[in-house]
């Protein structure tokens, strides 16, 4: 098909000389001959024909394409290690300006704490209860006490439930003439028409348990009230006394001390009619308490008429080693000194375990 292009024998030569004709037969020639794979390497082939004679364009076109490979590939290397360089010189904390100098700082979400959690705003409610002289808890009825503190009670928590002992310990209430054995006490419980309320037991010489002492949440004093309502000890008719009050619990650092060791409740009433005492001596009262060193837990009782009716006690859980040491040092409260009490008790107290049945204690 290229044939017309070359000169018939006996025509006048063409103004192209002889090489140049025949390097555009073998152009052509190559044209006709390339598959399609090969026709992509056309361009920079014609390219190198037109910059050069044939004598100059020695190479073959598949080393021209081996040796630009080789040179981009080379680059890519040399670009990547630049790239590597100028990365590890650029990674800076994020803390740090990313060279955005001119962007305004988004100052994010804060970090939720512990102290941005919801805060219980229900007040703090203590019941006391103190049993009949004589008498104490059997073990089933002390088990359905437990059981009962450790239910959950609608818009009522436990904080801490105690039961003020009658002495520092065992031994000290041996001292007092109680010696009685297991089948003995078996007995006695089971004695319950004779005069003791149902599951209590009537002890000879004195108690080993004086009464209960629970620290809750709860929205209102009817509510705590209420729900003391359904204490064992008082369904049976144990208690000698019972009563519930607002317990202004003192924040201060020094009246919250820790407590390694045993603890004391220290349950103070008011004498009636004594607001304008206990409002001129409180400031001595607390100096004294923080003087001490001692307050695990403290503040005022409020009256259950509410507030404007003022406070009628105090109530404090003390560390100390010895029950008479403490008891000594309450009667040195200014409190006492000034004549503002009724009535003092100071006794050992002991946790019920509610985790045995299932309970868990609210914080305070």
């Amino acid at each position: 098909m290229f044939r017309r292009f070359l000169r018939p024998t006996g025509q006048s030569k063409s103004p192209l000389g002889g090489s140049t004709r025949t390097m555009i037969w073998r152009t052509l020639a190559l044209v006709a001959t390339l598959s399609s794979a090969g026709a992509v390497r056309l361009q920079p082939h014609a390219r190198a024909l037109r910059r050069c004679s044939a004598p100059r364009c020695a190479a073959a076109p598949d080393e021209a394409v081996e040796g630009a490979a080789e040179a981009a590939a080379a680059a890519m290397a040399a670009a990547d290690a630049k790239f590597d360089e100028d990365a590890s010189v650029k990674l800076v904390p994020m803390s740090t300006s990313l060279g955005f100098e001119d962007m305004p700082t988004v100052v994010g979400p804060p970090v939720p704490t512990l102290k941005d959690a919801p805060k219980d705003g229900r007040s703090v409610f203590v019941s006391v209860g103190l049993f009949k002289k004589g008498l104490m808890p059997s073990e089933p009825l002390t088990t359905q006490h437990v059981e009962w503190l450790s239910q959950t009670a609608t818009g009522v928590d436990v904080c801490r439930a105690d039961y003020l002992n009658a002495q520092q310990s065992v031994d000290d209430i041996a001292e007092l003439g109680v010696s009685l054995t297991e089948e003995e006490l078996s007995a006695m419980a089971e004695k319950v028409d004779e005069g003791p309320p149902q599951g209590m037991i009537k002890m000879p010489q004195g108690s080993f348990v004086l009464g209960n002492l629970n620290v809750v949440k709860g929205s209102s004093l009817a509510d705590v009230a209420a729900w003391g309502q359904g204490d064992p000890h008082d369904v049976v008719g144990a208690y000698e006394s019972l009563k519930t009050y607002r317990w202004l619990r003192s924040p201060d650092p020094e009246l919250n001390l820790p407590a390694p060791g045993p603890c004391y409740g220290v349950y103070c009433v008011d004498k009636p009619a004594s607001s304008e005492l206990r409002q001129a001596t409180r400031d001595a009262h607390l100096a004294w308490l923080a003087e001490g060193g001692r307050v695990h837990l403290g503040g005022a009782l409020q009256s259950p008429m509410g507030e404007n009716a003022g406070n009628v006690g105090t109530l404090l859980f003390v560390n100390g080693d010895e029950l008479e040491e403490v008891r000594r040092w309450a009667t040195e409260d200014p409190y006492n000194q000034a004549g503002l009490f009724e009535s003092v008790l100071v006794a050992p107290v002991t946790q019920y375990a509610l985790s045995a049945a299932g309970g868990k204690l609210a914080e305070l």
